[in-house]
């Protein structure tokens, strides 16, 4: 055991060095080891911050937690600070012979171009306070500036409810409180104040958008690590993953052909997605009448 810490305490040093780590020796007087107590001189390190503050290194019964995960399980874990996993997907049920987004509102999906008021509402009477239905629901969105936003309204049924904060993107809302049924009884439709604009919608008993496509917010860059897609009713279909960098427009890629099937795939390399890019999963079927869904996983990082 003596040889090892007199070997691997030099490789230590370099590696540590190399990472940019300042390390300063200091004397110990005793080592216990976990098969002999001995008292010996020995050189052990000090790791010391960018902000002068002394750390150590994770351990378990003295020994050095070694991770040998993927970074994607260390994200889930948050281990990884200002690392954000995230997973986005979407369903259309009723594709026609031409693109449309993958989401409930089987067309193409329209983005906002100006920050706005969201007005929430359901089709069903039932999803009100004191009802069978949805009660809460949580908008998550952009501002203006393409930050994290999000809020809570309490459903009013077929009246709508107006949002606090405006948004330039809502690419996601869940239903997070219901009366008996537990679920959503109607559609619930989210829109822009300013042109009624359909932006979202829960489908009922969903308790959540189904919404093939996100925003990288600003300060973040993203990075997708795979993307899966799924069809049925017996249809040729055609499923395209795209991005539009900020400022340019929709650039497909990735693109599957499928016929009552799914198929997924990692990537070998993620792929970057900068900050305020928009990503978006399309399909079409052969004929019209595709039932196709999809999704990806990323994660976004602070710049």
């Amino acid at each position: 055991m003596k040889k090892q810490l007199i070997f691997l305490l030099p490789i230590a040093l370099i590696l540590i060095s190399g990472c940019g780590t300042a390390a300063k020796p200091y004397n110990a007087t005793s080592v216990v080891t976990n098969t002999v107590d001995v008292t010996v001189n020995e050189t052990a390190i000090r790791l010391i911050d960018e902000n002068g503050v002394h750390y150590g290194l994770e351990h378990i019964e003295n020994r050095i937690r070694v991770v040998n995960d993927t970074i994607l399980y260390e994200i889930a874990e948050g281990k990884f600070p200002d690392h954000f996993a995230v997973r986005k997907f979407g369903l259309n049920e009723t594709v026609s012979g031409s693109f449309e987004t993958l989401w409930a509102g089987s067309n193409l999906y329209t983005y906002m171009t100006v920050a706005d008021q969201l007005e929430v509402l359901s089709s069903s009477g039932n999803d009100i306070l004191g009802g069978t239905g949805a009660i809460t629901v949580e908008l998550l969105g952009l501002d203006a500036s393409y930050n994290n936003i999000a809020e809570n309204v309490t459903m009013n049924g077929t009246t709508f409810v107006l949002s606090t904060k405006t948004y330039i993107r809502i690419p996601r809302a869940i239903v997070h409180t219901a009366g008996a049924t537990g679920w959503n009884v109607g559609t619930i439709t989210i829109r822009d104040q300013d042109t009624d604009t359909t932006r979202q919608l829960i489908s009922p008993f969903k308790n959540q958008t189904l919404f093939g496509g996100d925003t990288c917010p600003a300060g973040f860059t993203c990075f997708i690590t795979s993307w899966y897609v799924g069809s049925t009713a017996g249809k040729d279909a055609q499923v395209e993953l795209y991005i539009r960098p900020f400022g340019e427009v929709f650039q497909v890629k990735r693109n599957i052909h499928l016929r009552d099937t799914s198929y997924s795939k990692e990537f070998d390399f993620p792929q970057r997605v900068a900050e305020k890019s928009d990503i978006e999963l399309r399909a079409m079927a052969t004929g019209g009448g595709g039932d196709i869904s999809g999704g990806f996983f990323y994660w976004r990082e602070k710049n």
